[in-house]
């Protein structure tokens, strides 16, 4: 009863916006809810970067009505969209697109299984064969966006060396004060290329190569399914269809091996709470001392390398030939940490307003407990 009213709701809101919205109510696909402690909103097709609030969102939850179970189409049946029209027009038929070089991924010696696991067919020039329906790729952020966790990180008082334990949602909301302003002006990380990993030794595998499957165990052993973030939802309809599953990917600011990330999920596989697992090749760790934060520049930070990543998997998008002319491929992302899906978002905007990308429809979520957001780009 609870689910077909859930259903009513999302019905209902799509209704309400199809008049204002052109385009709304085929847009409405699978993963219209995203389960939180607080009932969500069903939110379709807001404008760019229209907070949930204003429709009376839970904070803490935002719907991902995104159509990912529809093909993506230029907006506009009867013209070309245009980006003052809020979207990348589709490229001409006989429009070539750009040969990206992927070095991040093949420098991690994951493109090639990326494509050939993803049902995709390289051709004898290393072009990637057309295809006839678009790729849909969903990434989500893992802490606090899939799964609440209670695993820790750790600050250090500049004085005393004292230390101070922090949550993932503490230290999304404070990060850019640590050290500088606030409750955490006296503190600072520490130890990020230490051995053991200093203030995110729990973000690792060096000390534990079994505490991310851990901390998922605590996780589930929690109440009344209190575990699960914002975007689980969209997140685990991703994973139950064999063809969508092979396109979801995870970007976490964790540490740990793409394999013991993994694991970790198998767990919830083993509890009947997911049909299957993300390829571990689409499981990218961006934090200090992952593979990624090794082959990035390094000045970059969390924000930049998560961009990094979402770049090359939408040149990826970019590089495979459709069938229809019209249509675009899809890549969506979800990041409960304000800062950082801000910084990702004007990352990608800058370079898809330079003409990147044409071929694919990019949505963005915000997920923070204070100011949910949508933005299609």
């Amino acid at each position: 009863m609870i689910r077909l009213l859930r259903r009513a709701v999302a019905l209902l809101a799509v209704g309400l916006l199809g008049a204002a919205v052109p385009g709304a109510a085929q847009v409405l696909g699978r993963g219209a809810l995203a389960s939180a402690p607080a009932a969500p909103v069903a939110l379709a097709e807001l404008p760019a970067l229209a907070p949930a609030a204003a429709l009376g969102a839970s904070p803490t939850s935002v719907a991902m009505s995104v159509a990912l179970a529809a093909p993506a189409v230029a907006p506009s049946a009867a013209a070309p969209a245009s980006p003052a029209a809020g979207g990348a027009a589709a490229p001409a038929p006989d429009a070539v697109a750009p040969r990206p070089d992927f070095a991040l991924l093949r420098g991690l010696g994951l493109y090639d299984r990326i494509v050939r696991r993803g049902g995709l067919r390289a051709r004898a020039d290393g072009t990637i064969a057309p295809v006839r329906r678009p790729l849909v790729l969903r990434a989500f952020d893992n802490d606090d966006n899939l799964v609440f966790y209670s695993t820790k990180l750790y600050l250090r008082h500049k004085t005393t060396g004292e230390e101070k334990a922090l949550t993932t949602a503490e230290f999304a909301a404070a990060r850019t004060d640590i050290g500088r302003a606030g409750a955490y002006r006296d503190y600072e990380l520490f130890g990020l290329q230490d051995a053991d990993g200093g203030s995110f030794r729990d973000f690792l595998d060096a000390n534990n190569p079994k505490i991310f499957s851990q901390d998922m165990a605590a996780a589930l052993a929690r109440a009344d399914a209190a575990w699960r973030g914002p975007s689980w939802t969209p997140f685990a309809e991703g994973l139950s269809d064999a063809r969508d599953a092979a396109w979801v990917a995870i970007i976490t600011s964790r540490a740990h091996r793409p394999r013991s990330l993994a694991d970790g999920f198998r767990v919830l596989k083993r509890r009947g709470e997911l049909k299957r697992v993300p390829r571990p090749e689409l499981i990218f760790p961006v934090g200090e001392q992952s593979d990624v934060q090794r082959a990035l520049p390094g000045w970059m930070k969390t924000p930049e390398r998560k961009a990094e990543v979402l770049m090359e998997l939408l040149d990826l998008l970019e590089s495979v030939p459709l069938a229809d002319p019209a249509a675009r491929h899809v890549l969506s992302f979800s990041d409960d940490d304000p800062d950082q899906i801000e910084r990702v978002r004007a990352r990608l905007a800058a370079d898809q307003a330079a003409g990147r990308w044409p071929r694919v429809r990019i949505v963005l979520f915000s997920t923070a407990p204070r100011g949910a957001w949508r933005a299609e780009l």
